[in-house]
């Protein structure tokens, strides 16, 4: 601490002492294993709520393999970013190797809408916002494969999420043991 701070006295450096989370816990709610802390995002496991689901592409995935998983990655306050701004997330999924990115909005008045939204029950719905911490105005990306592709891409996703909405306060450090 007194090193870094000596470099860089204008930053503030949070969480003493460190953190330490598992290798398993940083891939899954991180997607990285040198995750940035700063990014409020936390990914989530929610294959079993697309388990014998009407979303056939996640369904029969899950079926047919049973090292698919599905990874949720919220997207706070986004409900009201227009097309684009989901259309351009799916785009550099397929950049990175990806089919696409299958996303969920939830509106201001908690009504799910999007592409993924019209083949998941109303309980499915409602365990998905509960398991990805989601409130109504969320929106929430999904990246299914197998775990550590999953991994990988929702990692990406996080990313580029916490840098477009703009959630990492750059004049602070949160570092961790993993």
């Amino acid at each position: 601490y007194n090193t870094f701070h000596k470099f860089r006295p204008d930053r503030k450096i949070t969480d003493i002492p460190f953190p330490r989370i598992t290798y398993a816990e940083s891939m899954l709610k991180y997607g990285i294993d040198k995750p940035d802390l700063r990014n409020p995002i936390e990914i989530s496991d929610v294959t079993n709520i697309f388990r014998d689901s009407e979303f056939a592409i996640f369904a029969n995935a899950i079926k047919n393999n049973n090292k698919i998983v599905v990874r949720a990655i919220p997207a706070p306050t986004t409900a009201d970013k227009p097309r684009s701004f989901f259309d351009k997330m799916g785009e550099f999924a397929i950049e990175e190797g990806a089919k696409g990115l299958g996303y969920i909005v939830f509106t201001k008045e908690g009504e799910a809408k999007g592409p993924v939204a019209k083949f998941l029950d109303e309980e499915r719905l409602q365990k998905l916002k509960q398991l990805a911490k989601l409130n109504n105005g969320d929106s929430v990306f999904f990246s299914c494969s197998v775990k550590d592709e999953a991994a990988k891409l929702a990692g990406k996703v996080r990313i580029k999420l916490g840098k477009e909405l703009e959630l990492i306060n750059k004049d602070e450090y949160k570092f961790c043991w993993v």
